[in-house]
C-alpha cells in the first residue's frame, strides 16, 4: 500500500524517494485527497486486539497453552504470552474506555503511538521497531527456559507454576505499556512542528 507512485516525492537531486508520510493506513480523507483506492491491509489501525493460540499437548495445560496477544494495531503492537494457567491479567491490559484516554491503559498507549505515526509514518515505524523487535525477540528466546522453570514448579505444586507464569506475563504486559508511553513521548518530541 505504500509502494505506489502517489507516495513518491522529489529527493532534491532529480529523483524520487518514498515520502516519510507514506502509510499503509491512510484515513478516508487522505485517500480522497490522494485518489487512493481503499485496500484493507491485514493489520488494521482500528483493531482492538488479536491473538495466536499455541497449543502443546506434551506439556500440562497450564503451561502448554499460550495466547500470544497484541492490542490495537498489530503493525506496532508486540505479541505477549498469556498462558492458559495465568491466574490474572495485568491491569493495563484490562483497562480501556474508548471515550476517555487513560495512561494506565496499554491499549490507549499503543493507540496513541499508532495515531502519532501519521506525523511521519516511515520514521515512526522504524522507531517502534527499534524497541519492539528486541523486546519480542527476547520473549521468544526465553520461552523455553521460562516454561522449563514453570514445569519444575508445576511438579512441586501446579499453583506455583501458575503464579510464576502470571507474574512473568503480567510483567511483560506492564513493560509494553511503559514502552509505548515512552515511545509516545519520544515521537511527540522528535516529530512535532518544533523541528520544521
Amino acid at each position: 500500500m505504500t509502494a505506489g507512485p502517489e507516495w513518491l516525492v522529489p529527493d532534491g537531486e532529480g529523483g524520487y524517494i518514498k515520502s516519510p508520510l507514506a502509510t499503509p493506513f491512510p484515513g478516508s480523507d487522505l485517500r480522497k485527497l490522494m485518489h487512493i483506492t481503499y485496500r484493507r491491509p491485514v493489520a488494521r489501525h482500528r483493531g482492538h486486539y488479536g491473538m495466536v493460540l499455541q497449543l502443546r499437548d506434551w506439556l500440562p495445560n497450564e503451561i502448554g497453552g499460550v495466547y500470544w496477544v497484541y492490542l490495537d494495531n498489530p503493525y506496532f503492537s508486540p505479541y505477549v504470552p498469556i498462558y492458559t494457567g495465568n491466574l490474572a491479567v495485568e491491569k493495563s491490559y484490562k483497562t480501556y474506555n474508548s471515550t476517555k484516554y487513560d495512561e494506565k491503559s496499554a491499549r490507549w498507549a499503543i493507540d496513541f503511538v499508532d495515531n502519532l505515526a501519521n506525523l511521519s509514518f516511515q520514521n515512526v515505524a522504524k522507531d517502534v521497531r527499534k524497541v519492539r523487535d528486541p523486546f519480542e525477540k527476547e520473549i521468544f528466546e526465553n520461552q523455553k527456559s521460562v516454561e522449563e522453570k514453570a514445569l519444575e514448579l508445576y511438579k512441586q505444586d501446579p499453583v506455583k507454576a501458575q503464579e510464576y507464569l502470571t507474574l512473568y506475563s503480567n510483567g511483560l504486559m506492564a513493560d509494553v505499556t511503559k514502552m509505548f508511553l515512552d515511545l509516545r513521548d519520544q515521537i511527540i518530541t522528535d516529530y512535532t512542528n518544533n523541528h520544521e
